[in-house]
């Protein structure tokens, strides 16, 4: 089994990596926007990751381009982002 690092390793073709090139990128935006309609801010974006924070807790989230729709989730519920 091959570990796929990028869009470029991905067997499909190229139309295709632009679809999920742009998802990802959507995903990543809604997420943005949304931690900031809920009252979080970014506290600091150094390093490999941007940390989000309301006043009380923090959250850490890499500082990719896109962002995968699992961790989204995941982050969205563990904070209780709607």
């Amino acid at each position: 089994m091959r570990l796929i690092t990028s869009y470029d390793d991905l067997i499909v073709p190229d139309k295709h990596k632009k679809f999920l090139k742009d998802y990802l990128n959507q995903i990543s935006n809604y997420f943005h926007q949304n931690t900031e309609k809920n009252g979080w801010w970014l506290a600091r974006d150094k390093g490999p990751h941007s940390i989000y924070t309301n006043g009380l807790v923090s959250e850490s989230v890499p500082r990719h381009t896109e962002l995968k729709e699992t961790l989204v989730k995941a982050i969205m519920k563990r904070r209780g982002l709607t």
